[in-house]
């Protein structure tokens, strides 16, 4: 696969591939940077941060983010920048490193996602009416009933919604197929009922 230099903008949470993530821009660094993707129409990377944090200084990232693109964007009344980013595919980073004004760059290499393994199983089909009934999933039922066939789909949807520490949102996000991914977030789920005990 081919690699591509692209500039990266590291985040305390994960952008899924098909989800939607609003943003307020200040920093002069993000600011640039976006100003650049919309009048290129070239996509960035969003990526977690291990450790460190996200506004004025280089933090520490994990090895894979996701492309993000800008379908939407305001100038908010205290003047900040607001955008909607939707994410595509995934990628792996290498060379991260600093660029202009603080600005992160890495060499980026597009992580297929396996098609293989991908259907829910009856043992987390539990999960298709969790997904559903959670406030902030704005899909109308059908659509849910449609897309939740792929287990990858109804992983990231879960797991960009719940209430999960960053480490196991990245965890789902790297997962190498959809079964895994599903059964990381049930483990969660699972966990999570068993201390409401």
């Amino acid at each position: 696969m081919s690699t591509t230099e692209r500039p990266l903008f590291p985040l305390g949470t994960v952008l899924y591939p098909g989800g939607h993530l609003p943003l307020r821009i200040f920093e002069p660094r993000y600011l640039e940077m976006v100003s650049q993707s919309m009048r290129e129409q070239s996509p960035f990377v969003i990526v977690p941060i291990r450790s460190g944090i996200e506004v004025g200084q280089i933090p520490d990232i994990y090895q894979q983010g996701v492309l993000a693109t800008i379908i939407d964007w305001d100038q908010g009344e205290d003047g900040l920048l607001a955008v909607t980013i939707e994410g595509s595919e995934r990628v792996a980073i290498s060379e991260p490193r600093e660029g202009e004004r603080l600005l992160m760059h890495g060499t980026t290499e597009p992580i297929e996602e396996s098609s293989l393994d991908d259907q829910v199983s009856p043992a987390n089909s539990y999960l298709i009416e969790l997904l559903a009934q959670l406030p902030a999933v704005q899909q109308s039922s059908s659509e849910v009933e449609q897309e939740t066939q792929s287990a990858t789909w109804l992983a990231y949807r879960l797991a960009e919604h719940l209430p999960m520490p960053l480490a196991t949102k990245y965890e789902v996000l790297c997962a190498g197929s959809g079964a895994n991914k599903l059964d990381l977030v049930s483990q969660w789920v699972a966990a999570m009922v068993k201390e409401q005990r």
